[in-house]
């Protein structure tokens, strides 16, 4: 499937796919967009990217910003030791766009980032592929 992507979203995309397509194992990649709908372009293009490759794209969407960090943190490790993540180095796509300007989302993903920082060892050793925030 072709994705059609405006000229922002398209420059976005390239800017994403050069940072990825070189990866073979471990990387971190802060994807930093302007709305939800860029996000959401941009994961359904790096979506169909994979599935050209046969690899599978994992999504992990926060539910609530009190449980977020948690859970997040926790569907990456386990779902880390999957076939799918380890053989193919299919990316975890974390959103962390929720709640722009809310008090409680802006926490959590500071939160997240901090977590992730602290674990950035066990992340490299164990996650044998990209993490996009």
């Amino acid at each position: 499937m072709q994705l059609l992507l405006d000229a922002s979203t398209q420059d976005a995309w390239r800017s994403l796919w050069a940072k990825l397509r070189p990866l073979r194992g471990f990387g971190f990649v802060v994807l930093l967009v302007s709305d939800e709908r860029v996000a959401s372009d941009l994961f359904a293009a790096l979506q169909d990217s994979l599935q050209a490759r046969s690899a599978h794209l994992t999504r992990v969407s926060p539910q609530r910003p009190d449980t977020w960090v948690s859970e997040a943190l926790q569907r990456i490790f386990d779902d880390a030791q999957l076939p799918v993540h380890r053989d193919a180095h299919a990316p975890f796509w974390v959103e962390a766009f929720q709640g722009a300007g809310d008090p409680a989302w802006d926490a959590a993903r500071r939160e997240l980032l901090m977590r992730c920082n602290e674990r950035r060892s066990r992340l490299e050793q164990e996650l044998q592929c990209p993490l996009v925030l």
